[in-house]
């Protein structure tokens, strides 16, 4: 059983902090340091591309001279209130057992959707615009370390409609809870029409609102 794409930029981003925090001697440091850390479960090259995602999602800091000189990588102050909310690296790779062993039980086809080209652009633009309006916020009920954690969550969930197949149960955990708790805080603003708008489009493809 395959890692989905959200959980595999989990477990490489947590790899990077463990890296960061017990065993670089630098703040930053190249994608071979963060391999060893899920080495037999991903490789060199494909922790290199979850880096390059995380970095654009503005959870890891990538450091780079110039085109021909070697990436390094460290966590931004987003990456690491995002890492807090997150299980231990060693958990984070059991979920593939998990995830396989509840395939057993339930029909792919309730695991999995697949978005069409029009249902994922819709969902991605309407994702968008509630980022950029969660990051004008100063803060979720005035704290702004939480409106980080919840920016994360939604960049997260983004970037499972872009990859157009994910999983039902990662993407309600990711997304779909956050977006019920916008609705519910921000239920009369900006931030809960643009949640309640994507929570419905959701639905409309499965029925996450049930």
């Amino acid at each position: 059983m395959k890692y989905s794409f959200a959980l595999s930029k989990d477990i490489v981003l947590s790899a990077t902090y463990e890296t960061l925090v017990f065993h670089s001697e630098y703040e930053t440091f190249g994608a071979d340091e963060v391999h060893k850390r899920v080495e037999g479960h991903f490789g060199a090259g494909f922790v290199r591309r979850m880096l390059s995602s995380l970095a654009k999602d503005g959870l890891i800091t990538l450091d780079q001279y110039d085109e021909s000189s070697p990436a390094h990588y460290t966590l931004s102050d987003e990456g690491f209130q995002y890492v807090e909310g997150l299980p231990t690296l060693t958990d984070l790779l059991g979920s593939e057992s998990n995830i396989e062993d509840d395939s057993s039980v339930i029909p792919a086809s309730d695991r999995f959707v697949t978005l069409s080209d029009n249902q994922q652009s819709k969902l991605e633009i309407t994702a968008t615009e509630l980022i950029d309006e969660v990051e004008k916020a100063n803060g979720i009920d005035g704290d702004p370390t939480f409106r980080q954690i919840v920016i994360g969550q939604l960049k997260a969930g983004r970037e499972l409609i872009r990859a157009t197949i994910f999983d039902v149960q990662i993407m309600h955990l990711t997304l779909i809870e956050t977006l019920k708790l916008l609705v519910k805080r921000y239920d009369q603003g900006v931030i809960g029409s643009l949640a309640g708008a994507l929570l419905i489009e959701l639905a409309k493809i499965h029925g996450f609102l049930q």
